[in-house]
């Protein structure tokens, strides 16, 4: 018998990722899309999804900025810790200033649309990884702002 060992999401780019390619597809068309905007949520585990990400990231370099949060880094936090985690994060990918801090879904929408309006030929993508880290509350409090 044939043993597997697991070692984590394929790199960006690698040839053995085959799996997801039509899904693939399908997600950068959309992110370079000319709308104001689209959400993609995959619920639960599932093979390969960290690995599409990557290749998603991978595709999109020099079409659209891209920015990867995994709320594995804040595993448990409350609202106002994942929205001042988002627009440092974005701060630092653009680099702008940070607020330091963020109490509010109001507060991070106007945060999100004042940092668009400084930067009006952006086209972001933001990839939210692990959000199964964060509690139920704070999942459907972000999924109303983003």
């Amino acid at each position: 018998m044939s043993q597997f060992v697991f070692r984590g999401p394929l790199s960006p780019g690698s040839a053995l990722f085959y799996g997801r390619q039509p899904e693939l597809q399908k997600l950068a068309r959309l992110c370079q899309g000319e709308v104001q905007g689209y959400g993609v949520v995959y619920g639960g585990r599932q093979t390969g999804k960290t690995s599409l990400l990557y290749q998603l990231e991978e595709g999109l370099a020099g079409k659209a900025e891209t920015l990867r949060i995994d709320f594995q880094s804040i595993p448990g936090a409350n609202a106002e810790q994942v929205y001042t985690y988002i627009a440092r994060r974005l701060a630092d990918c653009l680099l702008d200033e940070a607020p330091d801090r963020l109490a509010s879904a109001g507060e991070l929408m106007g945060f999100l649309n004042c940092t668009l309006q400084q930067h009006p030929d952006l086209k972001l993508v933001l990839l939210l990884e692990e959000l199964g880290a964060l509690p139920g509350s704070v999942r459907e409090e972000l999924a109303n702002v983003v």
